[in-house]
Formats: structure tokens, C-alpha cells, sequence
């Protein structure tokens, strides 16, 4: 996972703008692969008290998924490693049409909250 850094400027919700960026997908210009497959759609996304981000995507994310255990691993850490870069998110919990599913792919749990997995960033 080669890490994109795009401005956004502060504002209410920048979670879901940042959530936003992440499923237009990477500029062509930096060569770098989408990690959210095509025609998936935030429905929802609210923090906790407790430091979990609960992020709800359209039920696109799993069925137009390309599956392999890495292209699962870059969907769910390209999603959990962009919320936890904010301080008042120390987790994530991704659901699939407002539902607790057990994996996109077969390959990771996503029952439960995800913490960020630093050693899958790399920079350029």
C-alpha cells in the first residue's frame, strides 16, 4: 500500500470527505492502483466516544470486489489507515449496507473493529 497524500482543507466531516477521495481513487498521474472497487458508495460514517470510526459502504464494495488476500488487505487498511490518521480515531469498524459482515473477500475479519496497520504504508 503506497501512501497518496491529498489536501483537504479542515472542515465539518472530513471524514467523509477523506472517505470520499479514497473511493475516487488515486490520481492517474501517480500510477497507483484504486483500492475501492468501482460503484461503491459511503453510505454513512460516525465516530464514536470510544475511537471507533463506524463506516458504512454501498453493497458494491464486496460484490465488485477483485478478491486475493492482498487486493482485500488494500481495500480494508486503505480504508482503516486513512480514518485513524485523525486523532480522534483509534479504529474502524466497516459494515456493508448498515450490516456487521464477516469479511469482504474471505481473507480478513471485519466483524469487529480494525485497528491501523502501519507496516502495509509505504512512501515513495
Amino acid at each position: 500500500l503506497v501512501q497518496e497524500i491529498r489536501e483537504i482543507p479542515k472542515r465539518e466531516g472530513i471524514g467523509r470527505a477523506t472517505i470520499e477521495e479514497l473511493i475516487k481513487g488515486p490520481k492517474p498521474e501517480t500510477g497507483l492502483a484504486q483500492t475501492i472497487p468501482s460503484g461503491t458508495e459511503l453510505l454513512d460514517i460516525n465516530v464514536k466516544s470510544d475511537g471507533t470510526a463506524v463506516v458504512s459502504f454501498s453493497e458494491e464494495i464486496k460484490v465488485n470486489h477483485w478478491g486475493g488476500s492482498s487486493g482485500e488487505g488494500l481495500t480494508v487498511y486503505s480504508i482503516v489507515n486513512t480514518l485513524t490518521q485523525f486523532p480522534s480515531v483509534e479504529r474502524v469498524q466497516i459494515l456493508v449496507d448498515n450490516k456487521v459482515i464477516e469479511t469482504l473477500g474471505g481473507h480478513i475479519d471485519i466483524s469487529q473493529p480494525v485497528e491501523k496497520e502501519a507496516a502495509v504504508i509505504k512512501t515513495r
